[in-house]
């Protein structure tokens, strides 16, 4: 194993306190001028949300003829005038 990976050695640099940092010079006017992050648009057509096993979706389908349910225009048995 590497030197820089043990143990002993972490410790040997963290065994030293580390200064405390003076905020007086700090202006706290700029904390309150930032700005959101910019998000990141995927590119490409989004994925597909799955369907897991025993979650399928029921479709209620009508005929585009008749508005009947159950069935749609293809399959629709009365004749169509």
């Amino acid at each position: 194993m590497p030197i820089y990976l043990r143990r002993a050695t972490y410790n040997e640099m963290y065994e030293q306190n580390l200064p405390p940092i003076s905020l007086a010079g700090m202006d706290i006017q700029d904390r309150d001028q930032s700005t959101a992050p910019l998000t990141h648009i995927q590119k490409g057509r989004p994925r597909k949300k799955r369907v897991r096993a025993g979650e399928a979706r029921i479709r209620n389908s009508t005929c585009g003829t008749f508005g009947e349910a159950g069935h749609n225009a293809r399959s629709c048995r009365r004749p169509h005038m």
